[in-house]
């Protein structure tokens, strides 16, 4: 059976896309499907431990997020806004640059606002992709944290903002001096068990 894109079209009113993340991560919405009856339930995500069987498979994913949205200006102070696709084999950022057009190989874009720091650009691609070194060179990762955000879905209406990466695995920011982190135990953690999980399955983790 053929598959389209089209297949997977659907109705979402705008009023039911959060525009917001939740101020606790375990206060977000959570459907609940029950297969042999086919029936639907809204709860939250701190209903999960309940919800649960032993025999269950917990699949966490915990995919760092990177902010990888860049604003940078031309010597002549044209504005590009860039994006991070990856980084390739010979060291250099494979990125997607707006408003590149008039750009040439050999010129350098200067990140706002750390105008010290900045990218210069070595092969056109086509359609916007280029390929770039960071000007002084540096790690992608600790480049990007510094003068990056986290690009956000188009039905976002809001600007991005670089802690929209609080998903990351690792504290987003350090803590303040003299003032400890709170600490707040996740819901999974509340299902961990001394029991050791059977072959295949994976323990949920916090």
């Amino acid at each position: 059976m053929a598959c389209v894109l089209s297949d997977f079209d659907y109705d979402l009113p705008e009023r039911f896309i959060a525009q917001q993340p939740a101020d606790r991560r375990d206060a977000s919405r959570l459907m609940v499907f029950r297969r042999p009856g086919g029936q639907v339930e809204h709860r939250r995500f701190l209903d999960l431990p309940g919800l649960l069987r032993p025999d269950d498979v917990l699949v966490v994913n915990d995919t760092k997020v990177i902010p990888a949205k860049f604003s940078s200006h031309r010597e002549t102070g044209g504005r590009i806004e860039g994006l991070f696709l990856r980084l390739l084999d010979d060291g250099r950022w494979e990125v997607l640059l707006k408003n590149a057009r008039r750009c040439r190989p050999g010129e350098r874009l200067a990140f706002d606002p750390s105008a010290g720091r900045g990218l210069v650009l070595r092969a056109d691609f086509g359609q916007g992709r280029w390929a770039v070194e960071p000007d002084p060179p540096g790690l992608a990762e600790d480049i990007l944290q510094t003068v990056g955000v986290t690009p956000l879905p188009p039905y976002i209406k809001r600007p991005d903002r670089s802690h929209d990466a609080a998903s990351d695995t690792k504290p987003s920011t350090p803590p303040v001096p003299g003032r400890s982190r709170p600490r707040r135990r996740d819901c999974t953690s509340r299902r961990r068990s001394s029991r050791p999980c059977r072959p295949g399955a994976s323990r949920p983790s916090a």
